[in-house]
């Protein structure tokens, strides 16, 4: 059987332990409706509200800066079938040991978080699509666009479907 050939999105010749800040798509497998669900709030704003693998793989994503003290959260939205985060990385002042680059930091995410939910939900075969959609951060206004689609993610979310 023939596969369609997977892209390879990673930019040539760049070093993604280098300092930066970056913005991730990671999709359930299969576009399942695992993390959340979108609801109206009270004040009329739709958000998502977490399913319990929902809360599993918040609680993973926020623990990231315990593992990898050089990285940090600075924005997220846990989707029902996707989480979209913006992840800042930091230099090492010495260069004395290797760090973990950003391919490493969300093999290890996907991982934890997997293992939590098959812990929950023994049946679940695969979570997480295979790679992850990573786009770097090049300037302020790049900044700040990632940090408005991620607020505005459950509201498009809401009104689409």
């Amino acid at each position: 059987m023939n596969q369609p050939t997977r892209k390879h999105i990673r930019l040539p010749n760049y070093d993604y332990s280098s300092s930066g800040s970056y913005f991730i798509t990671i999709c359930a497998k299969d576009k399942q409706h695992l993390f959340s669900e979108i609801t109206m709030t009270e004040a009329g704003v739709p958000q998502p509200v977490l399913t319990a693998l929902g809360t599993i793989a918040e609680d993973q994503l926020l623990k990231l800066n315990e593992r990898y003290p050089h990285v940090s959260v600075a924005s997220y939205v846990i989707m029902p079938d996707h989480i979209h985060m913006v992840l800042h990385l930091q230099s090492r002042m010495d260069d004395m040991s290797p760090r973990a680059d950003l391919k490493a930091v969300l093999c290890a995410y996907k991982s934890l978080t997997t293992r939590m939910i098959k812990k929950q939900c023994p049946h679940m075969k695969t979570v997480f699509q295979t790679s992850y959609f990573e786009h770097i951060i090049r300037n302020q206004q790049d900044y700040e666009e990632k940090i408005q689609y991620i607020r505005n993610n459950p509201v498009k979310w809401y009104y689409e479907r």
